[in-house]
Parts: structure tokens; sequence; C-alpha cells
């Protein structure tokens, strides 16, 4: 394991064993710039548990899942306490539809710690704002609305997109939008890009 992890810049590591494999060189075992571990569901306790794991944030695959209908641009962390029935901090995958603006992105960037993979397929959004996921490095998963036509300065900078799909009709990457992301698989740029920062 240590061979294939060194070297990587990628912040989150999925692990599908139920048991924790055993850590038996803490320092070189995993990269060193992994600090979350995706573990299946109802495994995240013995994780925590095991010797060695203690130095990463566990999650749980499907530990907290939710889909919230926006009912009002700006309300996105009291929908999803209404008709979730848990605090944005808890999610760790969210599908959104409906209307959402900056605020709303402000809370899936900042409240949402733990949310490694977000889905605007069906949120009204032609715009990702700039800065909107800057840093959030266990961004391993992300859908682009239909409708987005811009991706802001630096949006994703130093997050870890394990795939990335442009949605026909975006029209502008801003600069440095990617900038420091690691990002699996092929990129295809649709005809409609006209400005790359």
């Amino acid at each position: 394991l240590a061979d294939i992890c060194n070297g990587t810049n990628y912040k989150v590591c999925k692990i599908n064993a139920v048991s924790p494999p055993e850590l038996t060189d803490t320092t070189n075992c995993l990269s060193g710039n992994i600090t979350m571990v995706i573990v299946p569901k109802g495994s995240g306790a013995s994780y925590k548990a095991a010797a060695g794991w203690k130095n990463y944030t566990i999650v749980e695959e499907g530990g907290c899942d939710v889909e919230v209908t926006v009912t009002t641009p700006g309300y996105m962390a009291v929908d999803i306490m209404e008709q979730a029935g848990v605090a944005p901090a808890k999610v760790t995958t969210l599908k959104v539809h409906g209307k959402i603006n900056r605020t709303d992105f402000n809370v899936m960037k900042s409240n949402m710690l733990n949310c490694y993979s977000i889905d605007l397929s069906d949120a009204d959004c032609d715009t990702i704002p700039d800065d909107a996921f800057n840093g959030k490095t266990y961004l391993i998963g992300f859908t682009l609305p239909q409708n987005c036509k811009y991706i802001g300065k630096n949006a994703f900078k130093d997050c870890s997109l394990s795939e990335l799909s442009l949605p026909n009709g975006l029209e502008t990457i801003s600069d440095y939008a990617f900038y420091g992301t690691n990002i699996g698989g092929n990129i295809t740029f649709p005809a409609s890009v006209k400005n790359i920062g």
C-alpha cells in the first residue's frame, strides 16, 4: 500500500474493506496528504478503534445521504434541517433541487465539512461562484448543474475530484478554477466553452 499511495496529492482515500486493514507503519502506509478515509457503512466505529487509524477523519459511506429541495434561495441549511431532520454538519452526500445562491454555496463549503459528494445536476443555478469550494479538500464527487454556464475563479481549487463532467452550454471557466485539484479520468470540454482562464 505504501508504494501505491506515496507521492500522491489526494486528500481522501476510500476503502471497501469492512474490517480495518492493519497499519504497520503509520508514517508511510498512507500518503501524508490523506486526511479523510471513507469506509463502508457500519464499519466506522471499528476503524476509529483500530490502531493507526486515529490520525484520519473516518466517514462512513452513506453515513448521512441527504436530498433537499431548496424552497427559497439562501435557505438550504434550514431546508436540510426541516426536510432531512439533520444539521448540515452531519451531511456526507448531498443532492440539491431548486434555485440556489451564494449563501447556499457558503453552507456547502463551510458548514458541511464531512460532505464528500455534491450533486447539483437538478439545481437551478447557472454560475459556480468564485471560491465556491476553494480548499474543500474532501470533495471527491461533484456534478455541475445542467444549466451551468460559468465556473468562477478558484471555484474548485485544491479539491480531490474523482471525476468531472462539464455540461453542454458551459461557456466560461475562470482563472485557477481547478488549480491544485486532482481530477481522475478524462475531461471533455463541450463545444460551448468560449473562455478558459
